[in-house]
């Protein structure tokens, strides 16, 4: 597939365009969506997610044809990450969900683990994730690290 720019718009489109160059990169696929959100991307997906709409899957085989793939309430969904067959969100006061993604047409919550405060941000890098929290009341944030080997 070689490397690919993708973009959600607020007027609800993903979109695609080739990577070959990084001055003039030029729209070459459309697929409508719900919402907006944060964008990953793994292989022939793209995953989204965002607040209100919790997780989209996007297969961009073709990346002239981005196509809806599955969808799942994923509550609190801030951002995601993706590490093997696994995406883990940063689910907002949810703390962290893992979800199986070896079918990127049937996602499924596989594990959850709370962390202090409010998740915002997620990394992931075997065996550990690692997601920027804020606690809201007391003003402060933590970087938390989550062993996710077993």
């Amino acid at each position: 597939m070689g490397r690919m720019w993708i973009g959600a718009t607020p007027a609800r489109k993903l979109k695609t365009a080739p990577a070959t160059t990084t001055t003039a990169p030029q729209r070459v696929g459309t697929c409508p969506i719900s919402s907006y959100g944060n964008l990953t991307a793994a292989g022939d997906q793209v995953y989204m997610v965002g607040d209100y709409h919790g997780l989209s899957v996007f297969d961009v085989s073709d990346p002239t044809a981005p196509v809806s793939a599955a969808e799942l309430d994923v509550s609190g969904a801030q951002e995601c990450a993706v590490a093997g067959q696994h995406l883990y969100v940063a689910s907002g006061y949810g703390g962290l969900q893992i979800l199986d993604v070896a079918d990127p047409s049937a996602p499924e919550i596989v594990g959850t683990c709370d962390v202090v405060g409010h998740a915002r941000s997620v990394a992931a890098r075997w065996p550990f994730a690692y997601l920027t929290t804020h606690e809201y009341i007391e003003d402060r944030s933590w970087l938390v690290t989550v062993d996710v080997s077993d």
